[in-house]
């Protein structure tokens, strides 16, 4: 009779162990971001699908957002451009300067949005990754990511 319950018995001492242990502090890997003590950014795009114009051009808005509550100054902004079978393209790195003349400012604001329209010239472009990288008023170093994908006609 006891074989018959074996593998419950089997699957619930498992189950405890489980259990037990999850509940260890010592193993928890990461903590919970609370509001206010480190900026986050988000990257989006509008439309997020472009499609290609005249000169082989597309044309669209990146905006980036602060969503908890921290001021950043931008540091670095890495913007890759790939064709359809992910081969990259092209590759620019902007520093503070760039993102002055791209955004107006480095700095974001607490809750804040940075727009910008971009043009882009591009042939043979399926999509465009952008990587914003910022140091925020917590002394943080923070990134935010983003794509776009771009249709050619």
């Amino acid at each position: 009779m006891f074989q018959h319950h074996t593998p419950y018995f089997l699957i619930f001492i498992s189950s405890l162990l489980v259990f037990l242990s999850a509940c260890d502090e010592s193993t928890r890997r990461s903590s919970p971001i609370l509001p206010g003590e480190i900026a986050i950014l988000t990257v989006k795009f509008s439309p997020e699908s472009v499609s290609q114009g005249y000169s082989n051009r597309y044309e669209f808005t990146v905006t980036v957002r602060e969503v908890n509550g921290v001021g950043a100054r931008l540091a670095s902004i890495k913007v890759e451009d790939f064709d359809e079978d992910g081969i990259q393209l092209k590759k620019d790195d902007y520093a503070e300067w760039g993102i002055i003349n791209t955004f107006g400012t480095s700095y974001i604001e607490p809750f804040g949005t940075l727009n910008s329209r971009i043009t882009l010239e591009c042939r043979n472009c399926a999509r465009e990754n952008w990587l914003v990288r910022a140091d925020d008023n917590k002394g943080n170093h923070v990134e935010g990511s983003g794509w776009v994908e771009l249709i050619q006609r």
